[in-house]
């Protein structure tokens, strides 16, 4: 197995660039792995993060994981996930198979950091 960590530059409340980056990563590898907080930039100010937050149920991230569609190497991510009134620094799996996308997330909140807004 092939695994890339990528570095990148923080591509702060820039989806588009960040999604980008991410439908670029190489298929020479299996695994493409990417920073906490990756999708919408590492937001400190809890109201910035609670604006730009996204629900994993929501149609939002449905985009996200149509835009993934076609990439090959799984990819792990971080993102700010909004699940009601709080929000989680989250790191996503998203890797495409069979012809569709599939995310798995963790699902305890032992050891999230949990923000309320």
């Amino acid at each position: 197995m092939r695994i890339a960590a990528h570095q990148v530059p923080e591509y702060r409340l820039d989806l588009d660039a960040a999604l980008q980056q991410l439908e670029s990563a190489s298929s020479d590898v299996d695994v493409a792995l990417f920073p906490e907080c990756y999708l919408q930039g590492y937001l400190t100010d809890p109201a910035v993060a609670g604006e730009h937050a996204i629900d994993l149920q929501s149609e939002a991230f449905e985009k996200v994981l149509a835009r993934l569609a076609t990439v090959e190497p799984a990819l792990v991510f971080g993102l700010i996930e909004r699940d009601h009134d709080r929000i989680y620094n989250t790191a996503v799996l998203v890797h495409h198979a069979a012809g569709k996308v599939a995310a798995q997330i963790p699902l305890q909140t032992k050891g999230r950091i949990v923000v309320e807004v």
